[in-house]
């Protein structure tokens, strides 16, 4: 009786640990998230399944799944810091998910590309 408790109670404990860990593709390295910016934060929510363009390792978030059109809202290019090598590539149409970060010295200038943090990317079909 006291063997199944411990069971349980183990049991339970792995539950809600995984309940509290957050998504990350097995693809997508988590940490170290590598860039040259110190001391980064989040700045928010989830971006969830965002369609994008990759450029040269970097990409732009496009206006919706069926478009090539740049999202102006998000016209920087931002340059994700964990992203596998498999996904490297020009003109490569992908669905990422992930955070925008920022820092002190992001906050006040002007600096693109812009950081951004992986949680999951899947090509586009």
């Amino acid at each position: 009786m006291m063997k199944r408790a411990l069971v349980i109670v183990f049991l339970m404990g792995c539950l809600l640990h995984c309940k509290e860990r957050e998504y990350v593709s097995s693809e997508v390295r988590k940490p170290p998230c590598v860039s040259n910016f110190k001391d980064l934060r989040r700045t928010g929510d989830l971006v969830q399944k965002a369609p994008v363009l990759f450029i040269g390792g970097r990409f732009h978030f496009l206006k919706h799944i069926d478009s090539i059109a740049i999202d102006l809202r998000y016209a920087a290019p931002y340059l994700p810091c964990n992203l596998p090598m498999r996904y490297r590539k020009d003109t490569l149409l992908a669905l990422v998910s992930g955070y925008h970060l920022t820092n002190d010295i992001l906050d006040k200038a002007n600096i693109i590309p812009l950081p951004f943090e992986l949680t999951d990317i899947e090509l586009r079909k």
